[in-house]
């Protein structure tokens, strides 16, 4: 700001305790902050997994959350992969706006014969086997993404509204707790 550039930060507040994970503990710590800053990052990768038996042709996936509903993604990660074989890596999504505003920026440059790459095509469009994003949002806005994405993605939010309990029965009720993540991401992969 002092250089005179027109900013803006924004911080989302939600009102549920958990734990962040420390920078360090980042899938690729050497990208992590990049990531951070453009939209996603490779949080865990399914072998740093405690118990995970990943075979040669275990089917791949990658899971995407965000906020408070990461917890669930974490916890589904584990079951897809103990219980199920399946090689499924989570990726935190700091910005969906951001990771579709770039890819909409390269889009644009690419008209004018530019090469560059947005964070979106040099990540998760270079991943394996179907995407499954939840969202403690509507699922439109990991939807943002599916123009690049395709039909790889599954968008999983909190559609719908005039709602009250639980948190825990709400996101069952909604399709974005650990079951429903694991049951989409199942589905995805053909098992």
């Amino acid at each position: 700001m002092l250089d005179g550039d027109n900013v803006i930060y924004y911080l989302t507040a939600q009102n549920e305790p958990y734990r962040m994970p420390p920078i360090a503990s980042a899938a690729a710590a050497d990208q992590t902050e990049e990531g951070v800053k453009r939209g996603c990052y490779l949080l865990r990768k399914a072998a740093s997994v405690e118990g995970a038996k990943i075979k040669k042709n275990s089917p791949s996936l990658q899971l995407l959350g965000s906020g408070s509903i990461m917890a669930a993604v974490l916890e589904a990660q584990e079951v897809l992969i103990r219980d199920h074989g399946v090689r499924a890596d989570v990726w935190s999504v700091t910005s969906y706006s951001e990771l579709r505003r770039e890819a909409l920026a390269a889009e644009s440059a690419s008209r004018d014969g530019s090469e560059k790459q947005s964070w979106l095509e040099q990540t998760l469009c270079q991943s394996e086997g179907p995407i499954v994003a939840a969202s403690d949002w509507m699922a439109l806005v990991p939807d943002q993404l599916s123009r690049w994405l395709g039909t790889r993605l599954t968008s999983l939010g909190t559609d719908g509204f005039g709602m009250s309990d639980t948190r825990e029965a709400l996101r069952k009720h909604f399709g974005v707790d650990r079951d429903s993540i694991v049951r989409a991401a199942l589905h995805r992969v053909g098992s």
